[in-house]
């Protein structure tokens, strides 16, 4: 390190493999400045050899501008994309190749291969990039750029011809190989007098096997049953393990695969702060791996705006949108706005427009003229921007639309995270105006594409403060060095890494010129490499692998092959969570919840639900209190078509209407005998549907099948009801009301049927599936038409089941011949599965005195946590939306 500190001092650039090793020297050279007690000191030159190579470039005054990546990958996207002879080809899939094509391009300059001419020679693959490259130059030339792949190059024609000044040393750090391309330019700059020098050592190729004499230390391999509990155990190592001044590195040959694991268990295990949202960022450890700049929410959020347009838009899309941080005004919007987004789900509209979505704003029930305002300026700028443009025009066009509708909310306080978020999008929008002179004049669609697609490729890391613990990938860590270091993951299948050769490239050149992942003895001797640098980085070494991956035995890296007998025995650490630490702590706090909350007078009003309120204390107590009394109800979820509840409500309407015209089974036959019933059951089943379809848009062609699916099924049923002994509908869709213990219950009687004999039966419609049985018990599964039979003297209680291919009749009767399939009480099994009841007035008796005191606890407040059944697959839990409230499941625990 005193050579690095000495060479810095001496105003040597240094020049180092990627950004994040510039910046861990900086912070090494500042911490070194203050040691010596110095206030103020000379900016190092320290940056990554990329970076220097362009400066270069633009200091010697060039004819030519460096073309940005975005631009570069836009032109190739076109060129690509306008290939005739591409369609023609199944191999090639235009949109999949860019990426691998343009990478090809730039290893074929790195690594200085040359194409042969003779296409005869070449895979179909190499044949179109030939003919890319060819164009791609072409195109360069005209608009007057140079690829970065011909940087080097042109520098070394520079060089040679003395137009460029250069340091009379740099000094190279972290290269653990180096191109030949840059090999050539380094040569060129020795050849003009530069002393050129390599920090911690010159790269060279290091393949022998792991042993344990090359490390400083010891190195310990550990075996975990799964990924999850191996970082769990090396977060809790690391607990045990870290001092204040200590550096620990924890690296992973896929840090890709391992990023959410590490981010979850190690903010929970070392920096449990971390786990809440206002707390910005670790202060402990940082994770070396960007994010798409698309994933980051202040982003997608902006995104999300954009992309809609004048008309329908997906009903989540809209959501995340009005109810973001970033759009909203204050805290009362957040509230009205949570519950616009509530009533949309509850209409069940999987998409709105803005246009509907403000006229549902403007209604009474809501105080948002601000929101309003926003959506007609929102609403009318889409009107007046639906033109093609330059994507500068379109930049344009976006930041005058986000200003207009206050994006991101001004009262918000920004992150350090979000504001450098917004500054990594801003940047990206710079680029996306650069497209001007390759894409022309585009579609809305497109432009927005188009800058998805370069956010989405933008690579996004926010800046941190320094941390003890480094989470990294192995590339990262070269010319790093730690105290300790953990090697996560460190099986066979992630190291060394499987090949992955371009397509673009023939694969004989790639091994002729040692191209990176063209063929496993290449990743093998990389990989040995990289590793026995790691080696010599720390004091000590911890190694771990997984037993299983994606439901599939690993073993160990064969990189470790004849150290699996120092295997440590992984005991396991205790952990530190806070969620351990209140569980560990077994202090908890005894608070009684048998005292009852009775139903005030004022809170009366408040209660509504009906027969509901019923069913619901009988499925729970505590349920019922938390839907009829705290109102606390699970947002719907929006589903295609028609929802079941409103399929049943429209069969219920369908049912009224046809009754409505029957009135009995004479006219029923008479009806049948004149060939006039299927015009009624059509008009019946239009009725039905124009009086209880949704209030949202539905397709002609849509209801049309529904009116099929009706008719048919109101047929099937009629098929059961011809076979009836004579009766008269009585009524249809009755009102009654019942007041039990102060609560007064409003509910609708199905249909009421009256017999030749004068004996009245209570009919319930039910499109699902519903149970008699359920009737016998002291909880009721759905005491409705027990509470109905307390309105009169009736005959018989049933369910009228309409589903296709089961139509039937389901309940209990006093007499013989009251519907068709059920016996009289007695007869049909009931009075054994029901003590002390042996006659159908002990049966009502008994149903009247079940319901009052349901309505009666009810109203006493007895709100006990017990649900029907529970523990059992009919357990009233198993659809349950008040789990999270009652918190159930953790009495389990």
């Amino acid at each position: 390190m005193e050579s690095l500190i000495n060479s810095i001092n001496e105003g040597v650039p240094v020049l180092t493999v990627n950004v994040r090793l510039s910046r861990k020297i900086g912070n090494i050279y500042d911490m070194a400045m203050q040691d010596e007690g110095h206030t103020m000191w000379q900016t190092p030159h320290i940056l990554p050899l990329s970076s220097w190579v362009t400066k270069l470039w633009e200091e010697s005054w060039p004819e030519k501008a460096l073309i940005s990546n975005v631009r570069a990958t836009a032109l190739w996207e076109q060129i690509i994309l306008n290939d005739k002879t591409l369609s023609e080809k199944t191999v090639l899939i235009p949109r999949g190749v860019v990426k691998s094509a343009f990478d090809a391009y730039r290893l074929i300059h790195e690594y200085l291969v040359e194409l042969p001419e003779e296409d005869i020679y070449l895979t179909e693959e190499c044949r179109a990039l030939k003919g890319w490259i060819k164009r791609y130059e072409a195109k360069s030339e005209e608009l007057g750029f140079i690829d970065r792949a011909h940087l080097p190059d042109n520098l070394i024609k520079s060089i040679q011809k003395g137009q460029i000044k250069l340091p009379h040393e740099i000094m190279m750090a972290g290269f653990d190989e180096i191109t030949p391309q840059v090999k050539t330019l380094l040569e060129a700059m020795a050849g003009k007098g530069v002393r050129i020098t390599f920090w911690p050592a010159r790269p060279t190729e290091m393949s022998e096997p792991v042993k344990q004499g090359m490390v400083r230390g010891k190195l310990t391999l550990r075996q975990y049953d799964d990924e999850v509990e191996e970082v769990v155990q090396a977060a809790r190592w690391i607990r045990e393990t870290y001092s204040p001044g200590m550096k620990i590195g924890v690296i992973a040959p896929d840090l890709n695969r391992y990023k959410k694991i590490i981010q979850r268990e190690f903010s929970a295990e070392l920096d449990p702060p971390f786990v809440f949202p206002w707390i910005d960022s670790s202060r402990l450890f940082n994770i070396s791996l960007g994010i798409s700049l698309l994933d980051e929410p202040v982003i997608g959020s902006v995104l999300q705006i954009l992309s809609v347009d004048g008309g329908k838009q997906d009903m989540h899309t809209i959501s995340d949108i009005i109810l973001s941080p970033y759009f909203l005004k204050s805290h009362d919007e957040h509230c009205q706005l949570a519950r616009l987004d509530a009533e949309v789900r509850k209409a069940n509209r999987l998409t709105i427009s803005l246009d509907e979505m403000r006229v549902m704003a403007k209604s009474a029930k809501y105080d948002l003229p601000d929101f309003v305002a926003r959506l007609e300026t929102w609403t009318e700028s889409l009107r007046k921007n639906n033109a093609s443009k330059t994507p500068s025009l379109w930049v344009e066009a976006f930041n005058k639309l986000l200003n207009k509708i206050g994006w991101p909310a001004r009262d918000i306080a920004l992150s350090s995270a979000e504001y450098q978020a917004l500054s990594s999008w801003n940047e990206t929008l710079a680029s996306f105006s650069g497209l001007d002179d390759i894409t022309g004049k585009i579609s809305r669609a497109d432009a927005l594409s188009r800058l998805t697609k370069i956010a989405r490729e933008k690579l996004y890391q926010p800046e941190t403060a320094d941390c003890p613990i480094e989470v990294i990938g192995m590339l990262e860590a070269s010319g790093m060095h730690f105290d300790h270091i953990w090697l996560l993951g460190a099986h066979e299948e992630a190291l060394p890494g499987a090949p992955a050769p371009n397509p673009f490239i023939p694969i004989h050149l790639q091994k002729k010129h040692n191209l990176p992942r063209s063929f496993c003895e290449r990743e093998l001797h990389f990989s040995k490499t990289l590793l026995n640098r790691l080696l010599l980085s720390a004091q000590d070494f911890e190694v771990s692998f997984p037993k299983q991956l994606n439901d599939k035995e690993v073993k160990l890296s064969p990189l470790f092959s004849g150290l699996e007998q120092g295997m440590a025995s992984c005991e396991k650490i205790k952990g530190s969570r806070y969620k351990d630490c209140i569980h560990e702590a077994g202090k908890l706090e005894n608070i009684a919840t048998d005292n009852p909350i009775p139903v005030t007078g004022d809170e009366l009003d408040s209660i509504a639900g009906g027969t509901l309120i019923l069913k619901n204390y009988s499925d729970c107590p505590f349920r019922a209190f938390a839907v009829h009394r705290l109102h606390a109800q699970a947002l719907a979820t929006p589903e295609p078509g028609i929802t079941a509840m409103e399929r049943g409500s429209i069969v219920h309407k369908a049912m009224e209407h046809f009754w409505a015209e029957v009135e009995d089974l004479k006219k029923l036959h008479q009806l049948i005998e004149k060939n006039s019933l299927d015009e009624l059951i059509r008009h019946a089943a239009e009725s039905g549907i124009k009086e209880a379809k949704p209030d949202r848009p539905i397709t002609k062609r849509f209801m049309a099948l529904e009116i099929e699916r009706l008719e048919a099924l109101i047929k099937e049923w009629i098929n059961v009801e011809k076979e009836r002994t004579p009766f008269m509908t009585k009524g249809t869709e009755t009102a009654r009301e019942i007041m039990l213990d102060g609560l007064n219950f409003r509910g609708r009687i199905d249909r009421i049927d009256q017999l030749e004999d004068d004996k009245r039966l209570i009919i319930d419609y039910k499109t699902g599936v519903s149970d008699p049985n359920d009737w016998l018990s002291d909880r009721p599964k759905d005491p409705q038409l027990m509470l109905y039979s307390m309105t009169g003297d009736y005959d018989g209680v049933a369910f009228a089941r309409l589903k296709r291919d089961d139509c039937r009749f389901y309940g209990i009767a006093r007499d013989e011949d009251v519907l068709p399939g059920i016996k009289p009480f007695g007869k049909d099994g009931f009075s054994k599965k029901v003590a002390d009841v042996n006659s159908w007035e002990e049966l009502m008796e008994k149903w009247h005195e079940t319901v009052k005191r349901l309505a009666e606890h009810f109203m006493r407040g007895i709100t006990d946590v017990d649900p029907r059944d529970y523990g059992t697959e009919k357990s009233a839990c198993r659809y349950c939306e008040q789990a999270v409230l009652c918190r159930i499941f953790e009495r389990d625990e």
